[in-house]
């Protein structure tokens, strides 16, 4: 019975020992190592159960280091399908290294896999240097076409060293980097590098290069790095203008330098506001390339854009100043072009007593007794200021002392005195080869300029075209602005023809000015409007001699210039502020109405004042005025005194001006006063005319001092006419004030050698004058 019973025991261990021995064969791996070498950094294999005769087995792997990871740790295999082909229940186990935590030499480690009643496995991992340690804030740097320089972060995130050196080697000449070498202390130790553009080692276009960064034993590290280089194509004739204390604006040329760009739509800002551009935007073409006929080589030509530049001083405090002005075209592929501007202000910081600033002021005496002071108002920034004079508050002063309540100055605009213009057109060569600007000239004189003025405005203009012919009239002083007008559209039909040849323009502006006489200085507002493209080529005038012309006879040279012609616009400039005037470049057609308006606003910013002095004796008074909106007044003292015995005369005498104008089929007066005694309420006047006409007041609004009184037409049997006008309120006209009266508008112009009226005559008889007051009418 022992014997059977230890047999038995021996056969339950073996059965035991057998079933609970290691298995081989049943664990499948795909690999027998893992090697990620010098550059991999991801590796898998795959692990099944093998074994149909086993139902399932169920695995751990482990990592022997903790420079690489394992994913998944575990693993559940089912027996093989019983099929031809044996279908494994596979699991893929993926093997990531961390190059970050290594340095030095290779290295190995192991991968153990063990599972119940399986034979581990282990399976060798390698990896090699380079390592990683270098880490970029990003690995491409697009630096556009406006920046020049950008931050970049270098760090170490190399998890076991304490000393990382990188160094920075770009690729490209133009590329720059403020500093090449980096040394970085242990993990997450960063450093920030600024990188950009050498720009003028750029052409214009899109440039790409990279930047090594390197350290001994890591992976290098590369940054792509793009820049766009805006096209260099806007040229200027001045990169600095500098004004130093000079008040006059400042000629300059810009245009289009690059054939590859058709058109140039050019815009121009300032970093400042005391810095002043007209025209603000302009368009420019590509340079032309042509063959010189007599040296048989290419010529380039450029379409050149004139730009004024003024300082408006009363923006600036005292001392040197420095900005910019920056032309950029509409394309974000031009590179901008900036012209620095400088200037020196002597005086103390910016006037802030008030909010007017007195322009020009010029004091005239006449008789009797009279001050009159034409002078310009503007805001605190230059701009021309347009009120109604009731709404400004004046003041006259004798001697530093006001005598305003005594002699109760009137305020007029300027152009309550007759207001008397010439406009002078240019069709020589320069603008007949520019057709476009012919019909701006055009406009603007008889769209915008003409249909600026008041309608008592006489008007006149003036054509040159031909070196080898006098400057041409096309119309006299008229009231008839649409007559002007429709002479002036009709001259390229009907006086010019097809040719055009050299510029007489000095000659046609003296010509101009000559025409206002120097008798009536003080009772008119005069100026010329000169519309030219380019400058002077064959006059006999000089310069000199058009400035004495205009000043001797108080005449303002305003200018309008139209091509590119920086020595022309020179001259055109220096004569403008000579007389008083101005010079606007015009850059495109849509800027003409805000270029004529700048004219036109200072028209109307011109203002008169006068009073008759009450002083009699043989003294010297020196005059001055304030003017006020609501704030403190602006006020001015002439350097010019007058003696009052000088300017004796009968106070009691009113003066009557008779303007007239005949133009095609009709005819125009205008019944002016120039100088009103005290006390006038009513005005009868007795006319006769070979030609039947229609009679109106002077519209308040342009300066007409009748508006609102009642006029009276009685047709007598003798052909005469009486004009009766009275007060309808009984309130008499201002004590030495001028303006408008009445018009008289005719049906058809008498013959030539026939006045219009055979007889003008004011009644003096009337029971209104018992104290002496009078007219007399004068043409």
């Amino acid at each position: 019975m022992r014997i059977i019973y230890g047999t038995m025991l021996l056969g339950v261990t073996l059965a035991v020992t057998l079933t609970s021995g290691c298995d081989s064969d049943s664990l499948y791996v795909s690999v027998e190592e893992l090697n990620f070498g010098e550059t991999k950094s991801r590796l898998t294999f795959d692990i099944y159960n093998a074994n149909p005769e086993r139902k399932e087995i169920s695995v751990e792997l482990e990592a022997s280091e903790e420079w690489f990871t394992i994913e998944p740790t575990e693993a559940t295999s089912a027996a093989p399908a019983e099929v031809v082909e044996p279908d494994y229940d596979e699991t893929t186990i993926e093997v990531v290294l961390d190059r970050k935590a290594l340095a030095g030499d290779p290295v190995k480690g192991q991968i153990e896999i063990k599972g119940r009643r399986l034979k581990k496995k282990r399976i060798p991992v390698f990896a090699a240097p380079p390592y990683e340690a270098i880490s970029l804030s990003t690995e491409t740097l697009n630096i556009g076409g406006e920046e020049n320089y950008l931050e970049v972060l270098v760090k170490n995130v190399n998890k076991i060293i304490d000393r990382l050196d990188v160094y920075a080697t770009p690729d490209s000449a133009w590329i720059d980097i403020n500093r090449t070498a980096i040394s970085l202390g242990k993990r997450n130790s960063a450093s920030t590098i600024i990188i950009g553009a050498k720009r003028s080692r750029l052409t214009g276009g899109y440039h790409e290069g990279q930047i090594i960064f390197e350290a001994a034993g890591f992976a290098p590290k590369v940054m792509r790095v793009s820049v766009f280089q805006p096209y260099q194509a806007i040229v200027t004739s001045n990169q600095m203008l500098d004004f130093e204390r000079n008040e006059r604006p400042m000629l300059m040329e810009v245009w289009n330098g690059n054939a590859e760009f058709q058109q140039l739509n050019i815009t121009a800002s300032v970093s400042d506001n005391w810095i002043e551009v007209l025209p603000r935007t302009f368009s420019s073409a590509a340079p032309v390339t042509s063959i010189d006929p007599v040296l048989e080589q290419p010529v380039v030509s450029y379409d050149k854009r004139q730009v004024l530049v003024s300082i408006r001083r009363r923006r600036l405090d005292e001392g040197s100043h420095e900005g910019y002005i920056l032309f950029q075209s509409d394309s974000p592929l031009i590179a901008p072009r900036p012209v620095v501007v400088k200037v020196i202000k002597d005086e103390d910081g910016p006037d802030t007593s008030g909010e007017l600033r007195i322009e020009d002021p010029k004091v005239l005496y006449s008789l009797p007794y009279l001050v009159d002071f034409a002078f310009g108002l503007t805001n605190a920034d230059g701009d021309g200021f347009v009120a109604e004079p009731a709404q400004l508050t004046v003041g006259a002063f004798e001697n530093k002392e006001n005598v305003s309540a005594l002699v109760q100055p009137v305020l007029h605009r300027g152009a309550a005195r007759q207001l008397r213009a010439e406009i002078v057109l240019d069709y020589s060569i320069g603008m007949r080869l520019h057709p476009d600007a012919m019909d701006e000239m055009e406009y603007a004189a008889t769209e915008l300029f003409l249909a600026g003025l008041p309608e008592e405005a006489l008007v006149g203009a003036t054509l040159y075209y031909r070196d080898d012919l006098s400057p041409e009239r096309v119309c006299p002083f008229t009231f008839d602005h649409h007559y002007v007008a429709e002479q002036i559209n009709a001259i390229r039909d009907t006086m010019i023809g097809s040719f055009s040849s050299g510029s007489r323009l000095l000659d046609a502006l003296r010509q101009a000015a000559v025409r206002f006489d120097r008798e009536n200085i003080n009772d008119e507002e005069r100026f010329i409007l000169l519309l030219a493209g380019s400058g002077d080529t064959s006059s006999t005038e000089t310069v000199d001699r058009v400035v004495n012309a205009a000043r001797q006879r108080h005449v303002r040279i305003h200018v309008l210039g139209f091509l590119s012609d920086l020595e022309g616009a020179t001259l055109m400039l220096d004569i403008a502020a000579r007389t008083g005037g101005v010079y606007l470049p015009v850059g495109a057609a849509e800027e003409l109405p805000q270029v004529v308006s700048l004219i036109v606003d200072r028209l109307e910013a011109n203002y008169l004042l006068r009073w008759a002095t009450l002083k009699r004796q043989d003294v010297s008074v020196i005059p001055g005025f304030s003017v006020a909106f609501t704030s403190y007044p602006a006020a001015h003292t002439s350097d010019t005194p007058f003696n009052p015995s000088e300017l004796a005369g009968d106070v009691l005498e009113g003066r009557l001006r008779l303007a007239s104008s005949r133009t095609g089929d009709t005819a125009t007066v205008l019944l002016r006063a120039e100088y009103i005694p005290r006390n006038i309420v009513r005005m009868r006047a007795v006319v006769a005319s070979p030609l039947a006409f229609t009679v109106c007041p002077v519209p308040a609004a342009n300066s007409g001092l009748i508006e609102h009184w009642n006029i009276t037409r009685s047709d007598e049997d003798d052909g005469t006419v009486v004009l009766d006008m009275t007060s309808a309120d009984g309130s008499p006209l201002p004590f030495a004030t001028f303006g408008g009266l009445i018009r008289f508008d005719f049906d058809g112009t008498p013959s030539t050698g026939t006045p219009i009226f055979a007889s003008f005559a004011i009644d003096n008889g009337i029971e209104e004058y018992a104290a002496g007051q009078h007219f007399i009418v004068v043409e």
